[in-house]
């Protein structure tokens, strides 16, 4: 039995963690409200919360409409979990299971591992166990979120020359039985396994200051390197779409390893499952009609939110684009033209065109809004930079909606540079030009 799995922890859990996330450095500031944003975002075809303690993130996600499950491996932790949603007139599928066996009958969009849950796998073995399994339970495109923490290599040091009864006071807080309660963590690590075991030590007093009570509850983790994550999402047919630190929107440059350097909060993995549809190919001509919907479906939603109309902007490209278009783009300009099938449909698409002056233009770079928030309009984007470099051409240039300032500042994320404006008398917005160099 590990910590959580005893009746005495789980009853006292929401107590000893609300004095833990004040007192200590890692606040865990907006933490539910980081995960009801995942959900709003990556959630629509339903969240469960893995390790779900006793109800945290569930209980916050189902009170604001969030379709979800919730499961742990600890039956304790379940039962109070449901007690709780009971109160709250929730009725939720909450369960215990082990995270490298669940199976609740149907799939999901969205799956939560919050705080340590994934740390408490002890070997690789188990992880990828997990992991194999969860993408299982995951939708194709589903989204897998957990932390781990870079491990310091002081904190190590000191945690190899202690043993699991050399205890450190932690926290106090008053327990459910309304006592004041001392927790003392004893923790040593093994280097060669990266694990961290020992013990917590759990020390409950009367109001005469008086021992009462003492109960030690074992604990054993592993420390997992951000190299061994990346490794992992590969093996397990996951990737990487970001690393967030902390949950206040704050996220690694994945293309710049030391941009990790500066944060000292925990990791908080997002990754995608990947399946063999999306692979992004060469456009087939049997598959123009498909095209055009993809970017004329793809603009309308820009054209919606910023008041284009087939009146007033018959050239933008959600009213504009046409067979005929196409056609002509690939039988005589002979554009390369690419598109990214999932789910037995096309769902992403984009065109090059080479510029006499050197260089190439990004043409019509679009991905349906079903498959939105997905990772794919950068995979695609990755896509373009490395047939770019194949054609050994060293600058992109597109053109957008100046007014469109999400889709600008995406672009100057993946590297992209403003270069300048123009206004066509036949558009009622402005274009903008950006380029970067590959």
């Amino acid at each position: 039995m590990d910590l959580h799995d005893f009746k005495d922890v789980a009853e006292n859990y929401d107590r000893y963690l609300e004095v833990m996330y004040t007192t200590e450095l890692n606040k865990h500031e907006n933490f539910q409200e980081f995960y009801l944003e995942l959900a709003k975002r990556y959630g629509q075809g339903g969240t469960v919360d893995i390790a779900c303690g006793t109800g945290a993130v569930l209980l916050y996600l189902a009170e604001r409409g969030i379709e979800v499950d919730g499961t742990d491996l600890s039956e304790e932790m379940c039962k109070v979990a449901g007690k709780k949603a009971k109160e709250m007139g929730l009725d939720l599928n909450i369960y215990p299971s082990d995270m490298t066996k669940f199976s609740s009958g149907r799939k999901y969009s969205l799956a939560i591992i919050a705080r340590s849950g994934f740390m408490h796998l002890p070997t690789q073995e188990l992880q990828i166990a997990a992991l194999m399994n969860i993408r299982e339970q995951l939708l194709p495109g589903g989204i897998l979120t957990f932390n781990t923490f870079d491990p310091l290599p002081s904190i190590q040091a000191w945690q190899m020359n202690n043993t699991p009864d050399g205890y450190v006071k932690r926290l106090e807080y008053i327990n459910c039985n309304g006592n004041r309660e001392e927790i003392y963590n004893g923790l040593s690590y093994n280097f060669i396994k990266q694990q961290l075991y020992g013990n917590w030590k759990f020390v409950e007093y009367n109001d005469k200051g008086e021992v009462i009570d003492e109960r030690i509850r074992p604990l054993l983790m592993r420390n997992t390197y951000r190299s061994e994550v990346f490794l992992l999402a590969q093996l397990c047919g996951f990737e990487v779409l970001d690393i967030y630190r902390g949950y206040k929107g704050d996220k690694e440059d994945l293309n710049d390893p030391d941009s990790a350097l500066k944060y000292q909060s925990n990791l908080i993995w997002i990754l995608r499952r990947k399946d063999e549809e999306d692979v992004i190919r060469p456009m087939s001509i049997e598959e123009i009609p498909e095209c055009v919907k993809v970017i004329r479906d793809s603009f309308k939603t820009v054209a919606d939110d910023l008041g284009f109309t087939e009146d007033n902007a018959p050239r933008f490209a959600a009213f504009a684009t046409d067979e005929g278009r196409l056609k002509y783009q690939f039988l005589v300009e002979r554009r390369p033209m690419y598109v990214l099938r999932r789910e037995g449909k096309i769902a992403g698409y984009y065109s090059l065109a080479f510029l006499e002056e050197g260089g190439a233009e990004l043409n019509n770079l679009a991905v349906l809004p079903e498959y939105r928030h997905m990772g794919l309009g950068r995979k695609l984007l990755e896509d373009c930079f490395s047939k770019l470099r194949m054609y050994e051409i060293n600058k992109l240039r597109i053109g957008i909606v100046e007014e469109n300032q999400v889709l600008r500042k995406w672009y100057e994320k993946n590297g992209f540079k403003h270069i300048g404006t123009h206004k066509f008398d036949f558009f009622p917005f402005t274009c903008g030009y950006m380029e970067k160099d590959i």
